[in-house]
């Protein structure tokens, strides 16, 4: 029972770090292409290349790592053998070679390099936030390792695997435009508070109305592509009381709307107010938008764990 429990822990935690990191690489590349605009300061557009290096490198080396992680613990679960075993060149080739997960695990291996190469020539090039093609293969590139993730879950259960597999990979990609980029959001909004001149609340207000925007879409897929899945992998709404993907899911549903709750505050009260120029607005602003971050952390958590049950 305790080894049990320490698989699930150790499943759940490689998830999580695997869907955060896919989540954040395409996330910076959607809110580079989104949200910053060519009539912000030229001092913005230093920042956000900075800060882009240091959000997407880290998620970067996450990524490989937590792939690892689980690739190791779906052999393990398939071998039925403890780490030392499963961890032997012929279980791993046999998984990585004549299983579907391992089919897809060697194709997202393939999308990770490539990231990983188009990635340093842009930084090595100081490309970022600017329009090069770069950008948009690497906003591909990232889109295809994020959404690769519906096949190894859930994805291919229910009568129509196909409709189920495309209402995955939008969802995850829509996720990575909001909440994920609420991340690079509220970091843009303490770099921009933090110079607090004139052309700084300009910046503030343009990035804030075009975050907006994008939420928004992102919030009606969310919204839409989870109906689709609930549909798929509940089979009916008693399920959401009387199995424990349902109860897990119904978390994960009052986080979401939580968040969409805070959202709506920022959109209804805060936006409209930002052209105040007031500081105080942008501060409330920032807390909110931090309250929807540590909610998101918990949508992640819970999307991993409902990865290791049997749907409803």
């Amino acid at each position: 029972m305790e080894n049990d429990l320490q698989t699930t822990l150790w499943f759940t935690g490689a998830r999580a770090a695997q869907f955060a990191s896919c989540l954040l690489i395409f996330g910076v590349c959607v809110f580079d292409r989104v949200v910053i605009d060519r009539r912000v300061s030229a001092e913005t557009f230093r920042w956000w290349r900075k800060m882009s290096a240091w959000l997407i490198w880290p998620a970067l080396v996450i990524a490989g790592l937590s792939g690892i992680v689980w690739f190791v613990l779906v052999a393990m679960a398939m071998s039925d053998s403890p780490l030392k075993e499963a961890m032997h060149l012929r279980i791993l080739r046999l998984v990585l070679g004549h299983t579907q997960f391992g089919h897809v695990w060697r194709l997202r291996v393939f999308i990770w390099i490539a990231v990983v190469l188009v990635t340093a020539a842009i930084h090595y090039k100081s490309k970022f936030a600017t329009r090069s093609p770069s950008i948009w293969l690497l906003t591909i590139l990232g889109a295809a390792l994020l959404g690769s993730l519906a096949w190894s879950g859930h994805g291919r259960d229910g009568n129509s695997p196909e409709l189920h597999l495309m209402a995955d990979v939008v969802h995850l990609t829509a996720a990575a435009a909001w909440p994920t980029g609420l991340l690079p959001f509220s970091l843009i909004l303490f770099s921009l508070r933090k110079r607090a001149d004139n052309d700084d609340f300009a910046d503030l207000i343009l990035i804030t109305r075009r975050f907006s925007a994008m939420s928004l879409i992102s919030v009606g897929l969310l919204a839409g592509t989870g109906i689709v899945n609930c549909c798929f992998l509940l089979g009916s709404v008693g399920n959401l009381i009387s199995t424990s993907y349902g109860h897990v899911l119904c978390v994960k549903i009052a986080i979401f709307l939580a968040m969409v709750t805070l959202g709506a505050v920022n959109l209804l009260y805060l936006k409209p107010r930002l052209a105040s120029g007031k500081s105080k607005i942008a501060g409330k602003l920032q807390m909110t938008v931090g309250a929807e971050l540590i909610f998101a952390i918990g949508v992640v958590v819970v999307l991993s764990l409902l990865g290791t049950l049997p749907p409803g």
